[in-house]
């Protein structure tokens, strides 16, 4: 066999072994429903890049979650001028997650998908409720901060 004809069987044994891989892979998400974590991410870049919109409408809400389910958050608001300082680093947030390059946001939101335990990830899938009609963000937050909230605090 030439050297040229092993390279191109090799590259096709490769090629065979990867799309396996793929498809046990993908039987493996399908058989613990999970969705791919690709579509998490993208989910939760879109999510973020609503909450950038809607960030005057959702800021105090996610603010007060933030208060009572995090100690850190609860503590620092009670100081004063503790609940403005953390309602403009909030706002802030929400912009920086949710507008400008792609690329630095993508990797963000895959890095908490990781994080993610199996619980989380299935409430994340009910937030795709609250996607179907988001032109009014009064009623796009009052969807997603009770999810939100479930995802926090269980």
């Amino acid at each position: 066999m030439s050297g040229q004809a092993r390279t191109v069987l090799l590259g096709l044994v490769v090629s065979a072994a990867a799309a396996c891989g793929q498809a046990e892979e993908t039987r493996r998400r399908e058989a613990l429903e999970e969705p791919a974590p690709s579509s998490l991410v993208d989910r939760c870049v879109a999510f973020r890049e609503r909450a950038c919109r809607c960030r005057h409408e959702m800021v105090e809400p996610m603010l007060q979650l933030r208060i009572r389910t995090r100690k850190d958050i609860a503590q620092l608001a009670a100081t004063p001028g503790g609940q403005a300082r953390l309602r403009r680093m909030a706002l802030q947030e929400f912009v920086e997650d949710g507008s400008g390059p792609l690329l630095p946001r993508r990797n963000r939101c895959e890095a908490m998908v990781n994080g993610m335990d199996a619980r989380k990830r299935a409430v994340a899938d009910e937030l795709e409720e609250c996607d179907r009609d988001w032109s009014d963000c009064a009623r796009w937050v009052s969807c997603v901060m009770p999810v939100l909230e479930r995802m926090m605090t269980r």
